[in-house]
């Protein structure tokens, strides 16, 4: 610990640490192989005022510290306190070894993953992923059917036919991207149609699979409730979800997703992950007839949550829960 009026003489290779008292001044150049932290001058000036220690806090610390420096000169700038000086021999400079840790598992996990999308894409054990590659390893086979069940089941209510094939859905997935990577929204979707690589046959397709959305985008129960005034079947009256409830469909279609990215980037016995909640940036009050809860948030704006879940060595994300009405905290962790 240095004082801020002495800090101008002192050599910016010169370190100290601080000890508790219960070592005695008898203590020999053994102990230097113990030093666990240190600072240098430009670290404590950017962290120490002007008044960091005055004479009182100076003293107090002596009946409680030892201060342990790494030379003579070093030592003088605690004259009267309880000191000792460590043979240069024997200084050791340790780091925190978090880093190190998490660098272990990130290659155990990176050595998982890519083998898990090579075996998944049948590629060869040494093969290059180029970041198409990348995106199919990553996109489970079933998100697409599931995707295509709910736009069919949102036309099947309205009696509208659903003119969306899977190379629709394929190229809708392509422009969302691309929205994405230069955040905006769908609204200037007309404005890539001279970027290469995006046809306006490619535009069509999106806008096509993007209007069977709206169409098929309502509550389960409403739909539920247009399917049984459309067939006039009490069977199916009795069936069906109760109001504020979140789709089955988009249920399935999570599920897949949280199974695929478990199995790809999570190592059982390896990875840590971390728990987080992330916000959705829209405040529309329907939400929660879609059955999702909204959580007020600091600006005083009440918006749906996805409870999500990554790996704290690559930062993948292989859990994703949404916050729906009900839920409790001890069914999202399980």
């Amino acid at each position: 610990l240095r004082h801020p009026t002495q800090l101008c003489d002192v050599n910016k290779s010169h370190f100290i640490e601080l000890r508790k008292a219960n070592m005695s001044d008898s203590d020999d150049d053994s102990d230097s192989s113990s030093v666990k932290s240190s600072c240098s001058h430009d670290d404590y000036m950017s962290d120490m005022g002007d008044d960091a220690l005055d004479d009182d806090a100076t003293a107090a610390l002596g009946n409680q510290w030892k201060y342990v420096a790494h030379s003579i000169r070093g030592a003088k700038m605690c004259e009267g306190l309880s000191t000792a000086v460590l043979s240069n021999k024997d200084f050791r400079l340790k780091y925190n070894l978090t880093d190190s840790i998490l660098l272990g598992k990130t290659k155990v996990e990176v050595k998982h993953s890519l083998s898990a999308i090579r075996k998944k894409l049948r590629l060869h054990e040494d093969a290059v992923l180029d970041h198409v590659d990348a995106f199919a390893g990553a996109m489970p086979e079933a998100f697409i059917l599931k995707f295509h069940d709910w736009l069919k089941a949102g036309h099947d209510a309205k009696q509208r036919k659903l003119a969306v094939s899977f190379v629709d859905i394929i190229e809708f997935i392509r422009c969302d991207i691309v929205l994405r990577l230069f955040r905006v929204s769908s609204s200037h979707i007309q404005l890539f149609k001279s970027i290469p690589g995006i046809s306006p046959e490619q535009l069509k397709r999106y806008n096509r699979v993007r209007d069977a959305m709206k169409i098929a985008d309502m509550p389960a129960a409403t739909r539920h409730a247009i399917e049984v005034s459309r067939t006039k079947d009490n069977r199916l009256a009795r069936a069906g979800p109760a109001a504020q409830t979140y789709d089955t469909i988009m249920t399935e279609v999570i599920d897949a997703i949280n199974l695929e990215w478990t199995r790809t980037f999570f190592v059982r016995g390896e990875s840590w992950v971390d728990i987080d909640d992330d916000k959705l940036n829209n405040c529309s009050p329907k939400f929660t007839d879609f059955g999702r809860k909204r959580t007020t948030t600091k600006d005083k704006k009440r918006k749906p949550v996805n409870h999500v879940t990554a790996t704290v060595g690559t930062g993948n994300i292989c859990r994703v829960v949404p916050d729906t009405i009900g839920l409790k905290l001890g069914e999202m962790l399980k």
